[in-house]
């Protein structure tokens, strides 16, 4: 766990499952929110990526695998560094890029540690979360959506 970036004094990295995503979070102190309401709108569910330059088990490329083998599903990147990474790539994919302060929208988002993901139901409801450093990770956190997918097909 030490490659992880821990924003806050707190390591913990437990995350309520159940809990809703809001509609609005504030990005950086002083700015104002931006609007999450399209998580509310997702046909299948979504996959939001939390992520800082300063972590050294941040890497974006499982993250970019992922979105490349499940375009069905909406994605966001929260990411915190001195430069805006991969964001020439999020926005050709159509992935939500948020250039951020991790340790202001954990106030809003609840999430302490990164790399993180949360997978959020149709409805807004996080339904898995967890540490995602590799793409085993992000897997085993995206099941309940690739069964989904799955017994779509």
């Amino acid at each position: 766990m030490s490659d992880h970036r821990r924003f806050l004094k707190s390591s913990t990295t437990a995350y309520e499952v159940g809990e809703y995503i809001p509609k609005q979070v504030q990005l950086f102190q002083n700015q104002a929110s931006v609007d999450l309401s399209w998580i509310y709108e997702s046909r299948l569910g979504s996959v939001l990526f939390f992520l800082s330059g300063g972590c050294e088990a941040c890497d974006i490329n499982p993250i970019k695998r992922t979105i490349e083998h499940y375009p069905e599903l909406d994605f966001a990147v929260f990411y915190e560094g001195p430069t805006r990474e991969g964001e020439a790539y999020f926005v050709e994919k159509q992935v939500q890029y948020y250039y951020c302060d991790l340790a202001k929208i954990e106030k809003e988002l609840l999430i302490r540690v990164a790399p993180f993901q949360l997978v959020v139901n149709n409805v807004g409801q996080v339904i898995t979360a967890g540490v995602c450093n590799h793409e085993e990770h992000i897997e085993n956190l995206l099941s309940p959506l690739t069964r989904l997918l799955a017994n779509q097909k």
